[in-house]
């Protein structure tokens, strides 16, 4: 245990400058005993405009003030799917911005020393026409490329790629890696993570027009050969019932893959030790514990010990709900401890409401284990809340960020490809993937200067069911029980 250090839990507190419906950020931690906050929040409740936040945390310190760094070009409506920062000391962000009746994914990077500057941000960039729900995650690659893997409906529904060469300049255009073959189900929450020997492995899941999952899909993209395996289904058997299959957590841990999922209230993990070519039988984790409140969240701290942290609720008179963390110690999970727990309250007007919801965590420096959380959205929100603690083991050294670079010309965007649709409606059932490949002579896209604006009107694949898919991402969000 590091000098100084607690075991015990900070109280609980809200993160100063987050709206009540703000949804937790997205944390990423550098090297310089900082975590850098991205997220989603309405910047002006007259007029509708939700813009991506920025914020810094530090154990001395505590958070900085979020400041608006990113709109989206249309429709004023900025989600934010995931943040990345790269070897070279720059975050890429990207972003779905617009409605179900116009939207794109969006890019956008700067220098990390700079993020909290609006004018370091280069103008967002159309990648490709998106969808509802939205989903997307970006990572890099041993080369230097950059991926973004989306779930779009260029040529279909299901999971795609676009690839820069050239540190997000310019993008390919999407390829699929996986598609559901069905205009009723739509992959969401899609994770990455890279395992020692450079392969990177992601997990979607595939969620029905009535917000049931439909199955847990993974796959992994390797080196030199650039190509994605096949995806499989990870929870195939389990995921018709009820729900269905929920909230996916990936890491690499160990010298083995892990996945853990929520089947209908009850989380379970799968384990892989050959680089995901086979898996093991749903292990069921915590069994006093049940619920469906939200993501999952697995860090691992300097001493190689994995956290696991997640909302859900022990049954009796009354249920307690709360935060739970848990530790992999071998093979097991200790028993979860509660960060914050107690009788559910509903509260639906006020800012009483109690029933932890959505986790994200993050590792600072090695030996400190930041978790973030909210309210189940079904009551009114009360803003996103904060605790940490020390974990038992050493402090990394400090690495500063790197203070200068050269920026990309901003000015430049990508133009949009054509998408195609499909007016076939096809029976609901567990979706037949198809696998992509990319190799080194990717041709980019065209580029012109067009100041960050779409060139042209986004052609919605999904019309028939945009309704039914506005209904699933309110259901999305009630599905906490």
């Amino acid at each position: 245990m590091a000098q100084g250090t607690s075991v015990q839990w900070t109280p609980a507190q809200t993160i100063p400058g987050y709206g009540d419906e703000t949804n937790p950020p997205i944390l990423i931690a550098d090297r310089n005993n900082t975590v850098h906050a991205f997220a989603s929040q309405v910047v002006d409740e007259e007029d509708g405009l939700v813009a991506i936040i920025y914020n810094q945390w530090t154990p001395e310190e505590g958070w900085t003030t979020p400041i608006d760094i990113l709109l989206s070009p249309v429709k004023k409506q900025a989600r934010l799917l995931d943040a990345l920062l790269d070897s070279e000391g720059f975050f890429h962000v990207v972003f779905f911005g617009g409605d179900e009746t116009e939207s794109y994914l969006y890019y956008s990077k700067a220098l990390a020393v700079q993020a909290a500057d609006a004018r370091s941000w280069t103008s967002p960039e159309p990648i490709e026409e998106s969808m509802i729900p939205p989903s997307g995650a970006i990572f890099e690659v041993a080369d230097g490329r950059l991926i973004i893997l989306h779930g779009t409906q260029t040529n279909g529904i299901g999971v795609y790629m676009s690839v820069s060469s050239d540190k997000g300049k310019n993008w390919s255009e999407s390829i699929p890696v996986g598609m559901t073959n069905s205009n009723k189900l739509f992959p969401y929450n899609i994770l990455t993570d890279q395992s020692s020997d450079g392969v990177t492995h992601a997990v979607w899941q595939v969620m029905n027009i009535s917000g049931q999952g439909r199955g847990i899909f993974y796959s992994r993209y390797e080196q030199p050969e650039g190509k994605w395996s096949n995806p499989v289904d990870l929870s195939l058997g389990d995921a018709m019932t009820e729900l269905g299959t929920m909230t996916p957590a990936l890491k690499y841990h160990d010298n083995g893959l892990l996945v853990l999922y929520n089947i209908s209230g009850k989380i379970v993990m799968k384990r892989s030790n050959d680089g995901g070519r086979s898996w093991n039988t749903p292990q069921p984790l915590f069994p006093n514990h049940i619920g469906v409140n939200g993501t999952l969240s697995l860090v691992e701290d300097s001493a190689n010990g994995l956290h696991l942290l997640f909302g859900q609720r022990i049954p009796g008179s009354p249920d307690i709900h709360g935060l739970w963390h848990s530790q992999m110690f071998g093979m097991n999970w200790s028993s979860p401890a509660p960060l914050i727990s107690g009788p559910q309250v509903v509260d639906m007007t006020g800012d009483t409401g109690f029933d932890p919801y959505d986790a994200s965590a993050v590792i600072v420096q090695g030996n400190i284990l930041l978790a973030t959380w909210r309210t189940d959205p079904g009551m009114k929100g009360n803003g996103v809340w904060y605790a940490y603690r020390y974990v038992d083991a050493p402090t990394l050294p400090v690495e500063p960020l790197p203070d200068e670079a050269v920026l990309p010309d901003s000015t430049n965007s990508i133009v949009i490809p054509t998408a195609t649709s499909d007016d076939n409606l096809f029976e609901e059932a567990i979706p037949d993937w198809t696998p992509a490949s990319i190799d080194d002579s990717v041709v980019a896209l065209e580029v012109k200067a067009q100041g960050g604006s779409p060139a042209a009107p986004i052609l919605v694949g999904i019309l028939p069911v945009s309704a039914l898919v506005v209904i699933l991402v309110i259901r999305l969000i009630r599905i906490s029980r």
